[in-house]
């Protein structure tokens, strides 16, 4: 079973170290999700005793007969300072090959260490360039057509299997609210006769990639995937393209009248006076969102009070809106304003100017943010919440969809603030009371909104009916 990311280094010798770090999966079988697994490369010792460290584990919760199995698979590679192959380990408890095994280089073999003895066969020409050659021939940011292989060591077959990865084409996709490059890569084992597409993002963030021929890893954050209710394939590769009129300057667009089919109104949030539904004959509805009005003099003064505020106020596990230093820092940007529209709008266009728009998978956390100052939606959406909230200002973060302009919808998250009516602020996309494309659809604790989406957004058709923008005067 080839548990490493194949792909033969026919240039300089490898650095590592861009790679080193560990990589959180969630595993998926014919999507649905199963397992998760974590991929690590390290370097361990020093001096003469250097080393790197590869490995990959995984656990899988399977159907067998009469109940869920628990099935786990773990593979380590043991490369040298200079990056030649010394040593691998594997164990599963799936049945898959011997278990468990070993293999020891001695000069030009290899010895191999099984349950049924041991045997001595020649020493595979893997290096470190093998394991990690489809990630460098992304990072080096190949055109279309480009190819590398690799030959690495098969812990299940016992015997070096070489591979073929070759550039298919280079999609521009939208994840999170930034403008990504995705790498499709087909990927093929000639030997085993297995071909597939691997979907890798410019910045290393594996989006699709197949494993020993039927399972796909998609990367995600540690607590995303050791929870088998998060989805990640429909927050990141789905892009829902409407029918109707085309939206092509969406944050113009003051209002939006929709046709919705696919999913049942449980899965449309009636959120007045901004978006409303109404249903559409036996099996459809239609979506209506307004841009509000707002009226500078019926903004509340900070701090906001009232019990129903109470938990939009509150500090969360991702909200660590009592942080000494998210409160220092709300404080600094609103500058002694007290004016609820006001401090919003200073606390949006601070964030908007002062993260670097990258795409991640996992669900962050303010301070996290704060650390990095880089993040995609869901981490400008965080941190815009903890400063508002550190600030007396009522927040909370909202999930859905909206146009970029290429003509799409996509997942996208951003934060809601109370200034007198409830409305959405997108700090990714700099805008306070946000334009009409914003398509509400899950709010409340995190996981909850993933799933919720989950639920919607591989369902539902949208047909644009109507658009009003600025200076017009009619749909």
């Amino acid at each position: 079973m080839l548990l490493g990311g194949p792909g033969r280094a026919e240039a300089a010798p490898c650095d590592p170290a861009p790679y080193l770090g560990t990589k959180w999966f969630g595993v998926y079988l014919l999507d649905r999700k199963v397992g998760y697994g974590r991929a690590t490369l390290e370097r361990t010792g020093g001096g003469e005793e250097s080393a790197y460290r590869a490995a990959m584990e995984m656990t899988l919760t399977v159907g067998q007969g009469g109940g869920p199995e628990t099935i786990r698979i773990s593979e380590e590679r043991i490369y040298g300072a200079d990056g030649a192959f010394v040593s691998f380990s594997a164990a599963n408890t799936a049945g898959l090959g011997p278990s468990p095994a070993r293999g020891e280089r001695l000069g030009g073999s290899l010895r191999l260490i099984l349950p049924s003895g041991t045997r001595t066969v020649s020493a595979p020409e893997e290096t470190i360039a093998d394991y990690l050659a489809e990630q460098i021939l992304v990072r080096r940011g190949p055109r279309e057509g480009e190819a590398a292989r690799s030959v690495l060591f098969d812990s299940t077959l016992l015997k070096p299997l070489a591979s073929l990865y070759r550039v298919e084409r280079i999609e521009e996709r939208n994840l999170g609210g930034v403008p990504t490059r995705v790498f499709v890569i087909r990927s093929e084992i000639p030997e085993l006769k297995l071909s597939s597409l691997d979907r890798i993002a410019d910045n290393q963030t594996v989006l699709e990639a197949k494993i020993a021929g039927f399972l796909t890893l998609r990367e995600e954050g540690e607590a995303e995937a050791k929870s088998l209710s998060y989805l990640s394939d429909v927050l990141t590769l789905t892009a829902i393209v409407p029918r109707g009129r085309p939206v092509t300057s969406p944050a113009r667009v003051d209002r939006l009248l929709a046709a919705v089919e696919g999913v049942d109104a449980v899965s449309l949030l009636s959120s007045p006076p901004r978006q409303t539904i109404r249903p559409a004959g036996a099996d459809g509805y239609y979506l209506e969102v307004e841009r509000q009005r707002l009226d500078p003099k019926l903004s509340p003064s900070l701090p906001v009070a009232g019990e129903s505020f109470a938990p939009f106020l509150q500090s969360a596990p991702e909200i660590q809106s009592d942080d000494p230093r998210i409160r220092a820092l709300a404080a600094e940007i609103a500058g002694g304003e007290t004016d609820a529209l006001r401090t919003a709008e200073k606390l949006t266009a601070w964030v908007h100017a002062n993260l670097r728009k990258t795409y991640r998978v996992s669900l962050p956390d303010a301070l996290g943010v704060l650390d990095s100052r880089s993040g995609d939606c869901k981490a400008h959406a965080v941190l815009l919440a903890a400063l508002a909230r550190a600030a007396s200002l009522p927040a909370r973060t909202v999930s859905g969809l909206v146009a970029t302009g290429d003509g799409k919808f996509y997942y996208h998250q951003w934060t809601e603030l109370f200034v007198g009516d409830w409305v959405p602020a997108d700090a990714a996309f700099g805008q306070v009371n946000a334009d009409a494309t914003h398509l509400k659809l899950a709010e409340g604790e995190p996981i909850a909104q993933a799933a919720a989406l989950a639920q919607a957004i591989g369902k539902l058709r949208l047909e644009i009916l109507a658009l009003g923008t600025e200076g017009e005067n009619t749909p």
